[in-house]
C-alpha cells in the first residue's frame, strides 16, 4: 500500500499540482492548435524545465504530452477538422 500512496503523495503536493494544471492547460491549447504536435509542444517546454528537479519536470511534459492528444480530438469531434494525426 505504500508503494501506491508515496507517488500519490508527491504528485498532489501543490507544487507538482500547479505545474500539472498548467501543462493541462497548455496540452490542450497546443492540441487545438493545428499543425503544432505534442511533441512540439514537449519540445518548447523543454528551456522551462531545465533548471527543475526531475519529478515536476516530468509531472509538466507528460501532462503536456496527454493532454495535447486530448486537445487534438476536440476540434476533430466538435468541428469535423483534423487537428492531429491521432495513432491507431
Amino acid at each position: 500500500m505504500e508503494q501506491i500512496l508515496n507517488p500519490l503523495y508527491v504528485i498532489f503536493q501543490w507544487q507538482n499540482f500547479l505545474l500539472m494544471l498548467l501543462g493541462t492547460l497548455v496540452g490542450v491549447v497546443v492540441g487545438i492548435l493545428p499543425g503544432i504536435g505534442s511533441t512540439q509542444a514537449m519540445a518548447l517546454m523543454i528551456p522551462l524545465t531545465w533548471k527543475m528537479d526531475i519529478t515536476p519536470a516530468f509531472i509538466l511534459l507528460i501532462s503536456i504530452y496527454a493532454t495535447s492528444k486530448f486537445g487534438g480530438s476536440l476540434t476533430a469531434i466538435l468541428f469535423n477538422i483534423p487537428a492531429t494525426i491521432r495513432m491507431p
